[in-house]
């Protein structure tokens, strides 16, 4: 039908003197100007589409907006702060366990000087090892017993069990001053029988082979046990530990709060 239809309206032109090509070519026309304006519609969505995922690729790395950098800094503040707070008290309580324990431990190297053959610049080798401490002493000296001289020769009759230089490191006695960078001996207590005594201005612990009991002395009093109080000098750590040298010779610590506990059992 349709063909028909054509073929009559091309028989018709052609009586009037037309040809049937401009037809063709305005039929070809209209094609490709339908095809043309289908291309160009798929391009524009296309580019729609492509648009979009510009634009949201541009949000993703556009960075933070206000809000957002305000919630993140805040958190890394509060953070920065906690960890902070808890660092510094963390730091002083090794700093305070690392001092404690340094203590006791050249207290018992001088122990074992004492009991054992520790050879003296005099080459003897059964003078008495031990230290001194004082009650708010930055510091304790471990010291070679050797004075007295009791008759001008380095023997084992040399010593008294005291330091006699008070809190300065004198030699020949004084061997060595150990520092205890901001913590101090807080206190001491000594033990007699059953009585503890706190009011001391000082105590010297000797160690002399062949015997292995510790010689604890203050004012020329011999004691049973003596207790060495340590704290910072800043009250940064609320608590005491204390060093214990009992008679026999045993050397351990003590962990408490209390400073009056410090100084006795």
């Amino acid at each position: 039908m349709w063909r028909t239809l054509m073929k009559a309206k091309m028989a018709a032109r052609s009586k009037r003197g037309f040809t049937s090509t401009p037809f063709v070519l305005s039929l070809g026309f209209y094609k490709r100007m339908k095809g043309g304006m289908r291309s160009l519609s798929t391009a524009w969505a296309r580019g729609e589409a492509s648009g979009a995922r510009i634009k949201a690729k541009a949000r993703m790395v556009s960075g933070f907006t206000l809000v957002e950098l305000l919630v993140v800094m805040t958190l890394i503040l509060f953070i920065t702060v906690y960890s902070i707070s808890g660092y510094f008290p963390f730091i002083t309580k090794i700093e305070y366990e690392n001092v404690v324990m340094d203590t006791a431990l050249n207290i018992r190297e001088y122990q074992v000087y004492g009991i054992g053959t520790k050879q003296s610049t005099a080459n003897v080798f059964n003078y008495a090892y031990g230290f001194h401490a004082e009650p708010n002493g930055t510091g304790i000296i471990f010291f070679q017993d050797t004075l007295p001289d009791v008759d001008g020769v380095p023997d084992d009759t040399d010593g008294d069990g005291l330091y006699g230089s008070g809190s300065a490191c004198v030699t020949p006695e004084c061997l060595k001053l150990v520092s205890m960078n901001g913590y101090i001996v807080s206190g001491i207590g000594l033990l007699s029988g059953s009585t503890w005594s706190s009011a001391v201005s000082a105590v010297d612990v000797t160690f002399k082979r062949p015997y292995l009991d510790a010689k604890i002395l203050s004012g020329g009093t011999q004691y049973d046990q003596a207790n060495i109080c340590i704290t910072d000098t800043a009250n940064v750590v609320t608590r005491y530990v204390k060093i214990q040298i009992y008679r026999t010779g045993q050397i351990s610590t003590t962990i408490t709060t209390n400073p009056t506990l410090c100084q006795s059992l």
